[in-house]
């Protein structure tokens, strides 16, 4: 017999990670919760793939507390969990600065 251990498990994220019928909604059940502390709690890196855009991903990896990378736009890209986004304002601030 064969044992693998668990290393990696990627979590899908609506319908799965955050309920259909929340829309709108970052709050996971907290089973969910839960089952994503317990996971990393036993050295089990847990990782997002979804077909949603990079910021609403990372919306989730954060209300999760996941700082893993997440795969995005049906796997079309895979970015670092921590990237932070600029606002708009924040970018034309800058783009004057350097005119």
């Amino acid at each position: 017999m064969c044992t693998v251990a668990v290393k990696l498990v990627a979590l899908d994220i609506d319908g799965t990670v955050v309920d259909w019928n929340e829309q709108h909604s970052l709050e996971s059940p907290k089973e969910i919760q839960a089952t994503v502390h317990g996971l990393r709690s036993a050295g089990i890196e847990v990782i997002l793939a979804s077909g949603r855009m990079l910021p609403g991903t990372l919306m989730v990896a954060d209300a999760l507390g996941l700082s893993a990378p997440v795969i995005c736009q049906q796997g079309c890209s895979i970015h670092e969990a921590e990237v932070k986004f600029a606002t708009s304002s924040q970018c034309r601030s800058s783009l004057q600065r350097n005119s």
